[in-house]
């Protein structure tokens, strides 16, 4: 498993803003302890990741030179394979996720479609977390 910063220690943060999730944070650390839950394993080449970062890139610039993403995901995809982030390209290419003109990068049809507008919020945070507004989530019983 890959560690970002080499020192580092692995943890985790839970953030409780009622007693319930108190509680069912605790239920969970004590599942953690007794080996009830499972180490996550991630994905050797996650290229899903990859995919999202680039179209990321695309929306926050607004457009990217085609051979341009290494500038930003070079060292963050340091495990592809020589070649295999530009063939992930193409094939979002083939699959209309990106259009490309006079070598720019722009989101294609498919992707403008899902993504466009504010629909990238979602599909482009690889982490999540649920919203701190009062919702029916917490009034569920465990």
């Amino acid at each position: 498993m890959a560690v970002r910063r080499r020192a580092a220690n692995r943890n985790c943060l839970f953030l409780t803003t009622t007693d319930e999730a108190l509680l069912t944070a605790a239920g969970l650390l004590q599942l953690w302890r007794s080996g009830f839950v499972e180490s996550a394993i991630p994905p050797p080449r996650p290229l899903h990741i990859a995919a999202q970062q680039i179209l990321a890139l695309v929306l926050q610039e607004r457009g990217l030179a085609e051979n341009g993403w290494g500038v930003w995901l070079e060292k963050t995809f340091a495990w592809s394979r020589h070649g295999e982030i530009d063939r992930l390209i193409g094939y979002m290419k083939e699959s209309k996720l990106l259009v490309e003109d006079q070598g720019i990068l722009g989101l294609g049809p498919k992707a403008e479609a899902t993504l466009g507008r504010r629909n990238f919020l979602e599909p482009m945070s690889a982490f999540t977390t649920p919203l701190l507004s009062r919702s029916s989530w917490e009034h569920r019983t465990w």
